[in-house]
């Protein structure tokens, strides 16, 4: 099996476990890849916030889906986000948040709280 194989399945399986992410990233280092003007920062940057705003996407796609076969037609969305976003936009606004709400930084508050935050405050879905 390859080593690196091997470490990534250990670290899902121990974050699956554990609660916690194995290796935490904090919102300051987010901010500095999503500032970055190298290719890989700026990927992982973007990488990072798609796989966080796919994986609530595909979230609510399953739940909407279990609630139809359960004859509740309602759809239910965490985030309304323009359809033809970008990845590259999500990072500037990201970028944007986190200049207007610096307590994620100074705080040193996990990257993944900090992403789940800016969306809910960027694209709420509520109506009022």
């Amino acid at each position: 099996m390859d080593t690196r194989l091997a470490v990534r399945a250990f670290a899902i399986i121990g974050s699956i476990l554990c609660g916690q992410p194995l290796l935490a990233l904090e919102a300051g280092l987010l901010l500095r890849a999503c500032e970055s003007q190298n290719d890989r920062s700026l990927g992982f940057c973007m990488g990072y916030i798609g796989g966080i705003y796919e994986g609530v996407i595909l979230h609510d796609d399953y739940a909407n889906a279990v609630r139809s076969a359960q004859g509740d037609e309602k759809e239910v969305r965490t985030w309304c986000a323009p359809s033809n976003i970008s990845y590259e936009d999500m990072a500037a606004y990201l970028v944007e948040f986190l200049n207007h709400n610096p307590r994620y930084v100074t705080n040193r508050i996990h990257a993944e709280v900090t992403v789940y935050a800016f969306f809910s405050d960027k694209f709420s879905c509520s109506t009022s």
